[in-house]
């Protein structure tokens, strides 16, 4: 992500260092991290579908990176099932 992002990948950087649509988008991203489904749409200035929770559990990856991923993971496919299908 870094790369993407033109950083350096030993630079620490933060998301207020960004532009305000890259911030946004980085702390969506950080609250997707905790399952918090509500506050990155809030991020985002998006509507969250009525069909997908507030929020949902996902393990902290130091406890264990592998729970963490497939939590992810399912959040990922939630989120792509709720995204309006075109015609």
């Amino acid at each position: 992500m870094s790369r993407r992002l033109g950083v350096d990948t030993n630079d620490n950087k933060f998301p207020f260092d960004f532009p305000k649509d890259v911030a946004a988008r980085l702390r969506a991203l950080d609250h997707l991290r905790y399952g918090s489904i509500v506050f990155a749409y809030r991020k985002l200035e998006l509507v969250r579908p009525a069909e997908l929770p507030f929020d949902v559990t996902v393990p902290d990856y130091h406890r264990g990176p592998a729970a963490f991923k497939s939590a992810m993971l399912k959040l990922a496919d939630l989120l792509e099932s709720a995204q309006p299908t075109k015609p």
